[in-house]
């Protein structure tokens, strides 16, 4: 796996610019940024503040310089919370970026093209202060590439239906998220896919106008059926759906019932509701809102993800999911084969352990690795927690013959206390037994 793409090399320099630049705000530097992304109303507002005093810059004359700096400063200040915004539930701006799907260039131009106001002093002149505000639907134009919006298959399935005057989905509160055994709340992004418990893709965005995916969005945002934004896409006669759940490794992607989905589809007047984006999603306000500095995935993460999952596909490694962590990176081993109630790995998965020992070894040297260990919960709760440990320790046993650093592996195990899937038939069970390895990044 090369690092000299030259794509990659950029992000590594940007990033780590950004990160100087967010660190120079916690230790009192001059110029700093509160950024704050409002999906309501989509756009992004950074309030830049610099200390004139401390710049050394004399007034009145240095006016224009405290503009520039300021300006020349906005790609550090504002790229943290531009890489964190996800485009869908599979990646943020910022993998997009590492990934070429979209390049620097695209983004600092639209950083330049914010709105800026003119820098306003303190009475003492000692501070001044700037408000750039930028267009979500910028950023989100880029992404648009389809040119025409496809038409989904009809179902098998009818009901009694209408046609409404837009979509409206209650994702308000935390709810279940599907598959996983835990509650979320729903996170805004560029382009999330409706999806039903059945796992259907209801709604995604080759399914808009191509036109209105870029100017509009697929969906809007709103607090309550009330809200302006609401009324205007969704209209006065909406079918309003209450969210039976989120899913996604970011939990962007709302989840409705069977009924509802047929309640849409069953009528031409409702996919065309679809195709014109007339679609809005009820949330939170700490979610519709969010301000500060969000936290920074060590420099090398976004490529490191990318390596590692085309590592994979090109060595035909099957059965490893790859995900975002809150930590770092996990790699989830699923149907790995011991023998029987043992720890004892079976010869035909040396290979496929080897190949992911290969994919880690791409990491820093600092990296460390934690190995999990899963079963299934067939009702011996000690015996499972003590075989989860004993695998988790057999996987760390075969990295090292793989050449990883022991120093670099940590493992735990957790019998059946983490299920993904409710352990009622063979094909669940097979998912929950399963080994985990978090890749953790130093800060």
């Amino acid at each position: 796996m090369t690092k000299t793409i030259k794509n990659a090399a950029a992000v590594i320099l940007y990033i780590a610019a950004v990160i100087f630049s967010a660190k120079a705000q916690n230790n009192g530097e001059i110029i700093s940024a509160e950024n704050v992304i409002n999906w309501g109303k989509e756009e992004i507002y950074s309030t830049i503040t610099l200390d004139v005093e401390s710049s050394g810059i004399i007034l009145p004359d240095g006016r224009e310089s405290v503009y520039q700096i300021m300006r020349r400063k906005l790609p550090e200040l504002i790229s943290p919370v531009i890489f964190s915004i996800h485009v869908d539930s599979s990646k943020t701006l910022g993998e997009a970026v590492s990934s070429g799907e979209v390049s620097l260039s695209e983004i600092h131009k639209i950083i330049d093209d914010g709105k800026r106001t003119t820098p306003w002093f303190s009475q003492d002149l000692k501070t001044s202060t700037m408000v750039n505000t930028m267009s979500l639907s910028k950023l989100r134009e880029i992404f648009v590439k389809h040119r025409t919006a496809y038409n989904p298959k009809k179902p098998l399935d009818s009901i009694p239906t209408r046609t409404y005057s837009g979509i409206i989905i209650d994702a308000r509160g935390k709810l279940p998220v599907h598959g996983e055994f835990t509650e979320e709340k729903l996170v805004p992004a560029m382009f999330p896919k409706i999806r039903t418990t059945q796992m259907k893709t209801v709604y995604e965005r080759n399914m808009v106008y191509p036109e209105t995916a870029a100017k509009t969005g697929i969906v809007s945002y709103a607090l309550t059926p009330a809200q302006n934004n609401c009324i205007s896409t969704a209209g006065d006669d909406p079918l309003y759906i209450k969210a039976a759940g989120v899913y996604g490794i970011s939990r962007t992607d709302p989840v409705i019932s069977e009924r509802d989905y047929l309640r849409i589809f069953c009528d031409a007047g409702n996919l065309e509701l679809l195709r014109q984006g007339r679609v809005v999603i009820l949330c939170d306000e700490d979610v519709i809102e969010t301000s500060g500095v969000p936290k920074i995935e060590n420099e090398n993460y976004y490529f490191v993800r990318r390596d590692i999952e085309r590592f994979l596909e090109d060595h035909g490694v099957e059965g490893v999911g790859v995900a975002e962590n809150k930590n770092g990176i996990t790699l989830t081993i699923y149907g790995i084969r011991f023998i029987a109630d043992s720890a004892e790995i079976l010869p035909e998965e040396y290979d496929r352990i080897h190949e992911i020992a290969a994919a880690l070894a791409s990491t820093e040297e600092g990296t460390r690795f934690i190995i999990e260990g899963h079963t299934a919960s067939v009702g011996r709760p000690r015996g499972e927690l003590q075989l989860s440990f004993e695998r988790a320790e057999a996987i760390a046993g075969r990295l090292i013959a793989a050449g990883i650093d022991g120093s670099r592996i940590e493992t735990t195990g957790y019998g059946g206390t983490r299920p993904v899937a409710p352990n009622d038939t063979e094909e669940n069970k097979a998912r929950n037994r399963r080994v985990e390895i978090t890749a953790v990044f130093d800060e």
